[in-house]
Order: C-alpha cells, then sequence, then structure tokens
C-alpha cells in the first residue's frame, strides 16, 4: 500500500508538480513587487494597477470555476474603496458539489487560474496592441532547442536560453523603436497591471491546496486500477513530460514579464525614495 502511495505522489507531481512550482515562484516575486509598489506610491499604488490587475485576477477564477462546473455564488471583481480598510480588492465566492471529484479537484485549478489566464492574456495584448513586438518575441525565441534542453534535463542549456529569452523579451519591449508609439505604451502599462496582481492571495493558496488533496486520491485510484490491470498506461511518461515541457514554457514567459515587472518597480522605489 506504501508503494501505491508513493507511487501516487510521483505521478500526481508529475502531473501538476510544474504548476506548484511556479506557482510559489510567482508568489514570492509578486509579493515583493506589491511590497515594493506600496512602498514607493503607498497602498493607492496597487489600487491603481488594481483597476486592470485585479479585475482580470478575479475574471481568471470565474472562467475556471465555470470550466469546473461551480456555482458562482457572488463575486466583486473590483472594490478599491473598500480595499483601501480591509485590503480585499475583489473576490469571487462560488460552491460544488461535494460529491463530484471533477468539482472539487477544480479547486486546485482555481486558485492558480490568475496565473494561467494572467500569461495568456500578456500574450493576446502584445499580438493585438504591438504586433511587430510579438513577431520578434516568436522569431527570436528558439522553442525547439528549450523543449530539447528540459527533455534532456540540461541546466546549463537551460539557464542560458532563458537569459537569452529574457534579453529577447526586454529588446523587444524596452528597446525597440516603436517604443514611444501608443499602441506599445499602452501593451506595456498592460502588461505592468496584469503582472503585478498575477500573485495568489491566501485563500487562492488554500483552496488550491484542498483541490490538490482530491486530485491525490484521483491518482491514487487510477494507480491501484493500473496496478490491478497490471497496466502502467494510464501514466504515460512520455504524455507527462511532453505536458511539463510545453507548460513550462507557457509559465516561463509569464514569469520573465513578473521579473522585469519587478526590476521596474524596485528602479521606480529607488529614483523616487532617493
Amino acid at each position: 500500500m506504501i508503494d501505491i502511495l508513493i507511487t501516487s505522489l510521483e505521478n500526481l507531481f508529475g502531473i501538476l508538480g510544474t504548476f506548484i512550482v511556479f506557482g510559489f515562484i510567482f508568489n514570492v516575486i509578486q509579493i515583493i513587487n506589491e511590497r515594493l509598489i506600496v512602498s514607493t506610491f503607498g497602498f493607492k499604488g496597487l489600487v491603481i494597477t488594481g483597476y486592470i490587475g485585479t479585475v482580470v485576477h478575479e475574471l481568471s477564477h470565474m472562467i475556471m470555476a465555470k470550466i469546473f462546473n461551480h456555482k458562482i455564488v457572488d463575486f466583486k471583481l473590483f472594490r478599491p474603496k473598500k480595499a483601501l480598510s480591509d485590503g480585499v480588492f475583489g473576490y469571487v465566492k462560488h460552491s460544488y458539489k461535494s460529491n463530484s471529484l471533477y468539482q472539487r479537484a477544480g479547486d486546485f485549478f482555481i486558485g492558480i487560474a490568475p496565473m494561467i489566464f494572467g500569461t495568456a492574456l500578456i500574450w493576446l495584448i502584445m499580438m493585438a496592441l504591438t504586433p511587430n513586438t510579438y513577431n520578434d518575441l516568436i522569431n527570436n525565441i528558439n522553442v525547439i532547442e528549450y523543449l530539447n534542453s528540459l527533455n534532456n534535463i540540461d541546466i546549463n542549456s537551460i539557464i542560458n536560453i532563458l537569459l537569452l529569452q529574457t534579453k529577447v523579451i526586454i529588446d523587444s519591449m524596452f528597446l525597440t523603436k516603436n517604443i514611444f508609439s501608443i499602441g506599445h505604451i499602452i501593451m506595456l502599462i498592460l502588461v505592468y497591471f496584469i503582472s503585478t496582481h498575477m500573485t495568489l492571495s491566501k485563500k487562492d493558496i488554500q483552496g488550491s491546496l484542498n483541490g490538490l488533496v482530491i486530485c491525490y486520491i484521483i491518482s491514487i485510484i487510477l494507480t491501484i486500477i493500473s496496478t490491478m490491470l497490471k497496466n502502467e498506461s494510464i501514466f504515460l511518461l512520455d504524455s507527462i513530460i511532453k505536458f511539463n515541457i510545453y507548460t513550462i514554457s507557457f509559465l516561463m514567459i509569464g514569469l520573465i514579464f513578473s521579473l522585469i515587472t519587478l526590476v521596474i518597480t524596485f528602479l521606480l522605489n529607488r529614483i523616487l525614495n532617493n
């Protein structure tokens, strides 16, 4: 039985581990960023970025809740005045059927939704407002080489590629000849606002952990079935590896944007407080 529990945990982490690790890193970055914003502009700095960032954050929860067939009980996409007193910028209250493993497992993805949809929206904004910048990124990021490095677990190569990706993003966003165009300026502002609010709240993390427990139970059930059938095809190693490779590639772009946002806030903090 212990072997089944361990195997189930390995299978679970193999599928969801990427989201867990990135969720932790995103959270650390955004907590530091929020503190710098408050230190630089006061709490109202978070309110200003929240007009877009918080709305995207809460909509992400709503969309994912709908995907997992949760019932939306109540929501506030943005409540700036009340946030000044209680620190809560917005919320989405949802319910589910306690006997549905699918709905209960959905808590995990609902909790991390801002990280997923925030990254996706950044890509869409760049495609719509600054297609030249978007094309520069697509043409200069060697996805195939990145995937091969991840697949071969070549750490040095992965680090070099990530550094190159970061340079490409910085060059495309801040060293482009179109940097003073209206579309590019709007894109930079939107990306900053969205990245600032991709962090997960305590309730988001709590909800994700609740869903993660259910996901583990599902993993145990599938592992037992696989053992009884003497068939390991339920968890295909190649499929899990490919899934993680593409997930890392997708979330890494959002992580780089978050790091750039953190650097910008840090520089503003140093300039305005000196």
